[in-house]
């Protein structure tokens, strides 16, 4: 693998110096280990050496170019990914040389280990080499209007028909629509949706399930879809963050994630094993990009942990989602 020095700026240098600690032994511990830390300036110096990453002129690009160049960043990672046959956790490394999110970044961040995290063996072979291939593009649709991430009182509805064997997933009220998720408004063609699942008129609490919002060769919203793009944001110009919203659409029994929580298809009953599980990854995903945030203000480069993490304190802190 080709590799740079890195530059430091002097006057950086300089401050770094006059510190009352070792930062390289920070830098360690806050990576994990020596090991890791050397293995992400690997990558690191890789993908400054890379044309498409340079950033030098990014401040001068509009909304769309930015848009655009953080898109082709993502696809320039997988392809990368594939030529060296990264593990995940250094396409994840990779992934933090990108200086800014991308519409594809809930697509790998969150879609993709939400799947693995709540779907069963048989959702995971069906759902995952498509997600691999950029068959299926996701984004999580969780945050509502009038609710962002209080999680027991989103109203989405995803009411089971047991004529059809099928989820109708509805946004009763303004306030239900989806709103903010990143990679809606313009990139995804799937989403998992967090809805309050009802079945013979009881609600059985928020479960999550996979919709199709858009045709996978055309790109235009499915019927029963209103999708779009919320506009700019400051400070997350690449990102295509959009609003959902659903009018009776029917997806299949099997497109609800039901390693923990099942409704069955002949007696109509639905069994909940952990529906902690459900909350937990779902609160796992807002709590690690603020501990992927913290840690890129003490790190020498900014790193990507993943779903659960290289770092052994961080995965102890989402123990409780990891486990199976």
């Amino acid at each position: 693998m080709a590799t740079s020095k890195s530059r430091v700026n002097p006057d950086l240098q300089k401050e770094r110096s006059t510190g009352a600690f070792n930062v390289e032994q920070l830098t360690h511990l806050l990576d994990g280990g020596s090991r890791k830390t050397r293995r992400r300036r690997e990558i690191e110096n890789l993908m400054f050496s890379i044309p498409e990453f340079d950033d030098r002129d990014s401040i001068f690009n509009s909304r769309d170019e930015s848009y655009e160049r953080g898109i082709a960043k993502c696809i320039k990672i997988k392809q990368l990914t594939r030529q060296y046959r990264w593990p995940v956790e250094d396409m994840h490394r990779a992934m933090s040389c990108i200086n800014q999110d991308t519409g594809l970044f809930l697509h790998e961040e969150v879609f993709v280990p939400t799947i693995k995290k709540l779907g069963t063996d048989e959702q995971k072979d069906k759902w995952l080499p498509l997600a691999e291939n950029f068959e299926v593009i996701g984004a999580y649709a969780q945050t509502e209007l009038g609710h962002g991430t209080f999680l027991r009182g989103l109203e989405t509805t995803a009411t089971y028909d047991e004529s059809r064997e099928e989820f109708i997933i509805q946004s009763p009220t303004l306030s239900a629509r989806k709103w903010w998720p990143g990679g809606l408004g313009k990139t995804s063609n799937h989403v998992v949706a967090m809805a309050q699942l009802i079945t013979k008129g009881r609600n059985c609490g928020m479960q999550a399930f996979i919709v199709p919002i858009r045709d996978k060769k055309t790109h235009l919203p499915l019927p029963g879809i209103s999708v779009g793009d919320i506009g700019p944001k400051m400070g997350s110009r690449s990102n295509d963050h959009g609003y959902l919203v659903f009018d009776h659409v029917h997806v299949p029994r099997d497109n609800m994630l039901m390693k923990y929580s099942k409704v069955h298809l002949y007696i109509h009953a639905v069994y909940v094993t952990h529906q902690l599980h459900v909350y937990t990854c779902m609160s796992a995903t807002s709590h690690l990009r603020h501990q992927q945030i913290l840690w890129r203000l003490f790190t020498e480069f900014c790193i990507e942990c993943g779903p659960v993490g290289d770092c052994e304190g961080l995965r102890a802190t989402f123990s409780f989602c990891d486990k199976t």
